[in-house]
């Protein structure tokens, strides 16, 4: 009568206790839920975020997550989709990196910052709106005016013309400022004058063959041929194009994709902008509270 007695308590105390733990997970389970998930029904965490939540609850998150593709709760579809993305700064509103790996971005009041390893950054002379940098890693930028400057032997040159973006791939290249259809005149940089490429886009970046890939005002993803533009499924709100043709976007989610020749493979995160190096994508967070870098181990 004692152990019956012992027994029901100890069940009694089993369940309070698991209910407890499933009312922690239901709680963490609407909190991840908030932040939105990608195009697979999968919550999207931080590498800190996956060590924090499956630490202390395990594969009871995973069963009380919901699953968008079916009613209720599916134990067997994946809910929990993890990238390691390296946090490598604190505020920027854009990043480019050159064929040679060095990392710059737009800081507050259009500050201009040059990535020196170890999540230190040193200060760069000049401001910007947006920056791109030639295979050695000199900048060439767009300022609120719209100029185009470039760095050369200690001081900063103007280009002709004006442009609210920039590329430097095969050739520089820009979005101007005459508004078209998709947005504004996309022109490259001939040496001595600018050519006029059909089309309009709202972004650009080029890869080394100096052929560029575009979004539109419309979140349209195209890419230049050299003779037409072809249509890539998908939406963006930013496009990058790395050395070696590698080519990221960030979607209208926020999340990171890469190109694989076919379709768009989701690499998460909540970022504006992007570009490509030799080791990687580098991103800027949605809020620009941030930037990060995802290694070539996390790639696949």
């Amino acid at each position: 009568k004692v152990l019956a007695i012992a027994l029901i308590a100890l069940l009694a105390f089993s369940a309070f206790a698991e209910s407890d733990l499933v009312q922690d997970a239901r709680e963490t389970m609407e909190e991840l839920e908030s932040e939105g998930r990608n195009e697979n029904g999968e919550v999207v965490l931080s590498q800190a975020q996956y060590d924090k939540y499956l630490a202390n609850f395990g594969n009871l998150l995973n069963g009380l997550l919901k699953c968008h593709k079916h009613p209720g709760y599916c134990p067997k579809c994946p809910k929990v989709y993890r990238k390691s993305w390296k946090k490598i700064g604190t505020w920027a509103s854009d990043v480019a990196v050159s064929s040679r790996g060095r990392i710059m971005v737009i800081g507050r009041g259009s500050s201009i910052w040059r990535y020196v390893g170890h999540g230190r950054w040193a200060k760069f002379p000049g401001g910007a709106r947006r920056i791109a940098l030639s295979p050695d890693g000199r900048p060439h930028v767009t300022n609120r005016h719209a100029h185009i400057w470039y760095w050369h032997r200690g001081r900063y040159h103007r280009i002709p013309g004006a442009a609210w973006d920039i590329s430097y791939g095969g050739r520089i290249t820009v979005i101007g400022t005459n508004r078209e259809a998709g947005g504004f005149g996309i022109y490259q940089w001939m040496g001595r004058h600018w050519k006029k490429i059909p089309g309009s886009a709202t972004q650009v970046s080029v890869d080394y063959h100096g052929r560029p890939w575009v979004v539109n005002k419309f979140h349209d993803i195209f890419r230049w041929t050299g003779r037409k533009w072809i249509h890539v499924a998908g939406k963006a709100i930013d496009v990058g194009v790395g050395v070696k043709g590698d080519v990221w976007i960030i979607g209208t989610n926020h999340h990171a994709y890469k190109w694989t020749g076919r379709g768009w493979k989701n690499y998460g995160g909540n970022f504006r902008r992007i570009d490509v190096g030799p080791k990687g994508p580098v991103a800027t967070a949605w809020n620009h509270h941030g930037v990060y870098l995802l290694s070539k181990q996390e790639i696949k």
